[in-house]
């Protein structure tokens, strides 16, 4: 068989951050000009596209959008995709190149003093399946405090007594992470006084120590 003639009219149809979909107009089934007995649709990092990246196929001719999954966010892919001829010899043409959405920043980073030794940290989850958290210090972001949590809450326990404690957190999604928020501090409560105690009554005055 002939090759199929080249698709036209192909476009990034929906760019997403760990996938892309791609459209065209239909062929038909047959012999002839427009006609294909399937489409293959590629993907790579690399304008050669050696190795792929990921591919999707399909032989019903109607169906003239396909969508790569599994792809890195923040990441430039290039995408061409074929027609099928009688004997499933593709012929390809380049559609274009674009990047994957980067991974967005939690917002809403908040803590609140759970005692002298405790700080209660949240944040807005971010609306991705698969997503996950890390919190850093504010002052040493290559120290982790939660390393890769799903959730969008964390006691951090066994800290100084009235003291201040800065934190950003970051989204990872397919191992790669989001800008790391704003900064935020929170103070662990003082300690409780003791037992107080009167001394020096008088008619307008004590003192109180403890």
């Amino acid at each position: 068989s002939t090759l199929v003639n080249l698709i036209t009219g192909a476009q990034l149809y929906g760019i997403f951050y760990t996938s892309v979909t791609v459209n065209w107009p239909a062929y038909t089934v047959g012999s002839g000009t427009d006609t294909a007995e399937g489409y293959r649709l590629e993907t790579s990092t690399d304008p050669a596209f050696v190795p792929l990246a990921g591919s999707s196929v399909t032989y019903a001719v109607s169906l003239s959008t396909l969508t790569i999954p599994s792809l890195t966010p923040r990441t430039t892919y290039y995408f061409r995709v074929a027609a099928y001829n009688h004997n499933l010899v593709p012929n390809y043409v380049f559609v274009a190149s674009t990047k994957t959405l980067d991974v967005p920043t939690p917002v809403g980073l908040g803590g609140t003093a759970i005692g002298v030794s405790s700080i209660s940290w949240g944040w807005g989850a971010v609306p991705i399946l698969g997503v996950s958290y890390n919190l850093f210090q504010a002052t040493s972001t290559a120290t982790l405090i939660y390393p890769g949590g799903t959730s969008n809450t964390f006691m951090e326990m066994n800290l100084s007594t009235n003291t201040a404690y800065g934190r950003v957190v970051s989204a990872v999604l397919s191992g790669v992470q989001s800008p790391l928020s704003a900064a935020v501090t929170t103070y662990t409560e003082a300690a409780i006084p003791g037992q107080p105690g009167f001394s020096n009554v008088a008619y307008t005055s004590f003192t109180v120590t403890w």
